[in-house]
């Protein structure tokens, strides 16, 4: 089949869709790095007329005023079907876009919001990259044994300061308000395992990177800051071994 011919910058949006799945016209044009948003509006018009994407727009009085999401369509799926930098498995996953759950989707964009603003603060003595798990799967990316868990973000802070750097990493995984508590208590039992396995240091080459979980309630953060006291008081409370927890409101 011959898809509709599109530019190399509307194959940049797709690619960026792939990456973080949902993103809106304002996360769209900062990642893009393009100043105009009115060339960001016909590109993402002509697409959607073509349909390599979609998008989720209110008319509602009080919602009109929300920039539209953008999600990949059936035939930016066929195009990324067609790169052989993009996962055959995560290709896939986007046919199911449209169900996809507003948690999901909210987690998204909260995301996005992430990533623009690392880009931003990219700037004098302090510089960011970040990862996603389309990344991780990647088989030639040291970061490729993420491919498998639930981690959602890898960024790293590089800090120059007298002619040397140091540099801090952060998995990062917002929590679904519908998730039950046992899961996420797992999942910090999960990520304890994986500090203790000594994998990220044999396959990333670099020290163990800080923990990060974004809960949708205070009430949940404290409860489970008193678990990870306890999970890990028991074996003496590694001191290169760190869990921190924030909310939504903290991250905006």
């Amino acid at each position: 089949m011959t898809l509709p011919k599109i530019t190399p910058r509307q194959q940049d949006i797709l690619k960026l869709l792939y990456q973080h799945r949902f993103l809106n016209r304002i996360q769209i044009q900062a990642l893009l790095g393009n100043k105009d948003h009115k060339n960001v509006n016909e590109w993402l018009a002509d697409l959607r007329e073509k349909e390599y994407v979609e998008w989720v727009y209110s008319t509602d009085y009080n919602e009109r005023t929300k920039p539209a999401i953008y999600f990949t369509g059936i035939n930016g799926v066929r195009y990324l079907k067609t790169r052989e930098d993009c996962s055959p498995e995560l290709v896939r996953r986007l046919y199911r876009e449209k169900s996809r759950s507003t948690p999901f989707v909210t987690s998204c964009l909260l995301l996005g919001d992430c990533a623009v603003t690392l880009r931003s603060r990219s700037t004098g003595g302090v510089n960011y990259d970040f990862a996603t798990p389309s990344d991780f799967a990647n088989p030639g990316s040291k970061y490729h044994l993420l491919s498998r868990t639930s981690w959602q973000l890898l960024f790293i802070k590089h800090k120059l300061a007298d002619e040397s750097e140091t540099t801090t990493r952060f998995l990062l995984e917002i929590i679904d308000q519908t998730t039950p508590l046992y899961r996420i208590k797992k999942r910090l039992r999960d990520g304890k395992a994986f500090y203790f396995s000594g994998d990220w240091e044999k396959k990333a080459g670099a020290p163990f990177p800080i923990l990060l979980f974004v809960c949708p309630t205070l009430t949940q953060l404290i409860s489970l800051k008193r678990y990870t006291r306890w999970l890990l008081k028991k074996d003496n409370s590694p001191k290169d071994l760190h869990i921190r927890f924030t909310t939504p409101e903290k991250v905006e």
